[in-house]
C-alpha cells in the first residue's frame, strides 16, 4: 500500500552503489591489513628472519634453494608473501613439511589432479576448497598406441583413469555447493549443448539480445579425408580451419582466436600451416606473440581444459578414409570419460564457436558403437548443423507464453503501441521476461522488460536480484527496463505510457547511433586515387544481394548491421566470389558495401564483409593485397585469363598474379620483345595506357612466365 516506484528505483540504485564500494572496500581493507603486518626497517634489522632475505637480495650468485630460504625465513615468508600460486608438485618440492599450515588451501581446476598428488598440499592446509567440475576432463596421462593391435591402425589407448581429488570429496560426501551461474559465453548457444546433456540443464545462463542465436555453426568439408593408419591428419579439413583462422584474424584482430583439434597430430598439421601463413605475412606475427593479451591458441582435446578465447575454431579430424568408409574410432573420445573431453572441447568459446567436419551427424551409426563420447558427437554435430531444434525436449529462444497474467497486460499494451515482442527470451531458468523487437533491426532486441515477477522473486539475494543480474545482462548488450505490479495495479494507462516512452527513447538513441557509425564507414577509407569511380547505381553488384533491385539499397543499409541478416550477407559473397572470383579483397568489399548503398567501406563493413568469406576459398596474398579466389579453385593450376567485356577493361592491379601470368605466356607466343608483350597485356586488358604501377605488376608476371 505505500510502496513508491521512484522511492523503491532510488534505494536500488544506492544499495548499487554502496554494494560496489563495499566490496571495493573489503579488498582495499585485506591489502590494508596485510602491508600493516610487515615490520618497519628498525624492527626488520633485528629479525634474523629478514637478515637472511636482506643477504640473499645482496647476492649475485650461489643463492640459497627456494626450500631453505623457506625454512630458514617462515614467518616472514608468510608476512610478505601470504598468498601463495602453486601446483602440488611445486609444493612438495619447495615447502618444508614441518611448516605452519596455511589458513586455506584451494585446488582449482581438480577435476585433473590426483588424490595422492594432492594430499601432501591438502594436510599443510587447515581448511580446504575444492574447485572443480567432475564433467570434465579427470586426471590422465597422454596416450599411447598399442602395438600388435591387428588393425590397420594403431589405436589410442589410456595408460590410466583415475579419480581425482575432486572425486575423492565427492565420493565422501564433504558438503558441495554447486556455481550454477555461467556468464563467460556471450550467446546462450554456446553453453546450450553442455547445459542439455551435461549439466541437465542446471546451469543459469543469460540471453543475448539477439533474436536468433547462432553462434555455434557446423562447416561441412565435403574433401576431407582421414589419413588412417598414416599421418593421421585430415589435411582439407585443416586447411579449411586454417583458411577461416586467417579470416577472423585479418578482418576481425581485436578478436581473440583459438583452435581445437581432435589429436596431436592435426594440432601438429595446423602449427605447421600457420607458421607457414606468418612467414608469408608477417602482420599475422602480433597475434602470436607475447605482446597479444590472448595468443593465437592451438591445442588437442587433452590440453584444452582451462583455456578461452573469443572466437574457436573445432576441427573434428576424423572422418571417411582413402575408399571414403568412415571408422566409428574417435580416439580418446570412445574411451570411458570421452564425454568429458567433447564437453571441455566444445564450451571455450565467449564469443562464436565453427565446427569444421568430414562427416556429419547422419554418418554416425551408433548401433556400431557403445561409447558415450561417440553418441554425445552426433548429437552435438546435430546441433552445431541444425540449432537447439534437434534436441526432442529443448527449447530454442523464446517459449512463446507469458509466465503470468501481470506479463500477458503488459504485453498486450505494449502490442497496441505498435511494439513487436516476445516473452520469456532464454533458454535456461533465467529469462528476460519481455524482449522489445528492434523495429529497423529485426535481429536484435531494442530492450528487454523485466516484471517484478517469478524471474525477479528467484533472486536468491538482493545483490543477485538487483545488482549482479542485471549488470551480466547490460555487459551483453541489453538495456533492461522494470514495471512494478503495484504500480501497474494502480494505474496500468500511466504506466504503459511511461514504458513506451522509455522505448522510444531508446530507438531514437539507436538510429542516432547507427546514423554516426555509417557516417564514420563512409569517411574512414577513400577510394584508390588512380582508379575510376563508378557510380553505385551502375554497379552491377547492386542487383547482386539475393535478386533485389540497387532502389532497396536503403532497406538494405538498415539490415546490415543485423546480426540475422549474416546468411544473407554470406550468400551475396559467395556469389560474388563464384561470378567475379578471384577479387582482390578491397574490391570485394567494395563491390559489398555499394550494393547496400554505402559510399565507403569502412572498418566495421569490411570486418562484416571478411567473416563471411567461404572458408572453402583459397586466398593469395600479394604486395598490393590478397585475393580471395572461388572454393574449389587452385591458384596454382589456374590456367585461363578473364577478358573484360566489350567495352569493359580491367586494372592488373586487381587481376591476381597466377592470372597474369597466363596472359603472358598468351602475349609472349606473339613475339619476344618485351614492349611489344607490354602493349598486347595491356589491350587484353582493354586499357588506353599502362600507369607505372600496372607496367611493373604486368613486367613481373612477364618475367614469371618467361621463367
Amino acid at each position: 500500500r505505500s510502496f513508491v516506484a521512484a522511492r523503491h528505483e532510488t534505494r536500488i540504485e544506492r544499495f548499487r552503489a554502496l554494494d560496489a564500494r563495499m566490496q571495493d572496500g573489503a579488498s582495499r581493507m585485506a591489502r590494508a591489513r596485510i602491508t600493516a603486518s610487515i615490520p618497519g626497517m628498525v624492527l626488520r634489522q633485528a629479525d634474523p628472519e629478514y637478515g637472511v632475505l636482506t643477504r640473499e637480495l645482496a647476492k649475485r650468485q650461489r643463492h640459497l634453494p627456494v626450500r631453505q630460504l623457506a625454512a630458514r625465513m617462515p614467518k616472514a615468508l608468510r608476512r610478505l608473501t601470504p598468498c601463495l600460486m602453486m601446483s602440488p608438485l611445486s609444493v612438495a618440492q619447495y615447502l618444508p613439511p614441518e611448516a605452519e599450515p596455511f589458513d586455506l588451501v584451494i585446488f582449482d581446476e581438480a577435476s585433473q589432479i590426483t588424490t595422492w598428488d594432492a594430499i601432501g598440499a591438502v594436510g599443510r592446509g587447515r581448511q580446504v576448497i575444492v574447485v572443480g567440475d567432475p564433467k570434465q576432463l579427470p586426471p590422465t596421462s597422454f596416450f599411447e598406441r598399442r602395438a600388435g593391435s591387428g588393425e590397420s591402425e594403431a589405436v589410442e589407448v589410456e595408460t590410466h583413469d583415475l579419480d581425482s581429488i575432486l572425486d575423492e570429496c565427492l565420493g565422501a560426501g564433504i558438503p558441495a555447493v554447486a556455481l550454477s551461474w555461467h556468464y563467460r559465453s556471450r550467446h546462450e548457444s554456446l553453453i546450450a549443448f553442455s547445459n542439455q546433456v551435461y549439466y541437465g540443464g542446471g546451469l543459469v545462463t543469460f540471453p543475448s539480445p539477439i533474436t536468433r542465436d547462432d553462434a555455434v555453426s557446423f562447416r561441412f568439408v565435403p574433401d576431407g579425408v582421414y589419413a588412417r593408419g598414416g599421418a593421421r591428419t585430415n589435411t582439407p579439413e585443416a586447411r579449411a580451419v586454417v583458411a577461416e583462422a586467417l579470416a577472423v584474424l585479418r578482418a576481425r584482430p581485436q578478436r581473440s582466436l583459438g583452435i581445437v583439434t581432435f589429436n596431436a597430430e592435426q594440432q601438429s598439421l595446423m602449427e605447421d600451416l600457420l607458421d607457414k601463413a606468418r612467414r608469408d605475412d608477417p602482420a599475422l606475427e602480433r597475434h602470436f606473440g607475447d605482446e597479444a593479451a590472448e595468443p593465437v591458441l592451438v591445442k588437442n582435446l587433452e590440453g584444452v581444459q582451462g583455456e578461452e578465447r573469443d572466437v574457436m575454431l573445432f576441427s573434428l579430424t576424423y572422418g571417411p578414409d582413402a575408399s571414403g568408409r568412415v571408422s566409428l574410432n574417435f580416439g580418446p573420445l570412445n574411451l570411458s570419460g570421452g564425454e568429458r573431453r567433447l564437453n571441455v572441447a566444445v564450451t571455450r568459446a565467449r564469443e562464436r564457436l565453427v565446427v569444421f567436419g568430414s562427416v556429419r551427424a547422419e554418418q554416425l551409426d551408433l548401433a556400431r558403437t557403445g561409447a558415450t563420447g561417440v553418441r554425445h558427437l552426433k548429437q552435438f554435430l546435430a546441433f552445431a548443423e541444425h540449432g537447439a531444434r534437434s534436441f526432442a525436449t529443448a527449447n530454442q529462444g523464446p517459449l512463446g507464453e507469458h509466465e503470468s497474467p501481470f506479463e500477458t497486460q503488459v504485453a498486450a499494451r505494449l502490442q497496441r503501441f505498435g511494439w513487436m515482442l516476445h516473452p520469456q527470451v532464454g533458454v535456461s531458468g533465467f529469462r528476460i521476461d519481455l524482449g522489445i523487437v528492434d523495429p529497423d533491426a529485426p535481429g536484435s532486441y531494442l530492450a528487454g522488460v523485466e516484471c517484478d515477477g517469478a524471474t525477479y522473486h528467484r533472486g536468491a539475494t538482493a545483490r543477485d536480484r538487483d545488482r549482479l543480474r542485471q549488470a551480466v545482462l547490460e555487459g551483453l548488450g541489453w538495456r533492461i527496463l522494470r514495471i512494478w505490479s503495484t504500480d501497474w495495479w494502480t494505474n496500468a494507462d500511466r504506466e504503459a505510457e511511461r514504458l513506451d516512452g522509455q522505448i522510444r527513447a531508446l530507438l531514437d538513441r539507436a538510429r542516432q547511433a547507427r546514423a554516426e557509425r555509417a557516417h564514420a564507414d563512409a569517411a574512414a577509407i577513400a577510394p584508390e586515387a588512380d582508379e575510376p569511380e563508378a557510380d553505385a547505381a551502375e554497379d552491377p553488384a547492386a542487383s547482386l544481394v539475393a535478386g533485389e533491385p540497387s532502389g532497396g539499397s536503403t532497406a538494405l543499409a538498415e539490415l546490415f548491421y543485423d546480426p540475422a541478416y549474416r546468411d544473407r550477407l554470406a550468400e551475396q559473397v559467395a556469389r560474388l566470389v563464384i561470378e567475379q572470383g578471384p577479387l582482390r579483397e578491397d574490391r570485394l568489399v567494395q563491390i559489398v558495401a555499394r550494393s547496400h548503398g554505402f559510399g565507403r567501406a569502412g572498418r566495421e563493413i569490411r570486418e562484416r564483409v571478411m567473416a563471411v568469406i567461404p572458408a572453402a576459398s583459397a586466398v593469395t596474398t600479394e604486395e598490393n593485397g590478397r585475393f580471395i579466389w572461388p572454393a574449389g579453385t587452385d591458384p596454382e593450376a589456374c590456367d585461363s585469363f578473364r577478358d573484360p567485356a566489350p567495352g569493359q577493361s580491367r586494372d592488373p592491379g586487381e587481376v591476381p598474379l597466377q592470372e597474369l601470368v597466363v596472359l603472358a605466356r598468351r602475349c609472349l607466343a606473339r613475339g619476344e620483345a618485351e614492349e611489344a608483350v607490354l602493349i598486347a597485356m595491356r589491350d587484353a586488358c582493354g586499357l588506353q595506357r599502362l600507369r607505372e604501377t600496372s607496367r611493373n605488376r604486368c613486367l613481373e608476371a612477364v618475367a614469371l612466365a618467361r621463367g
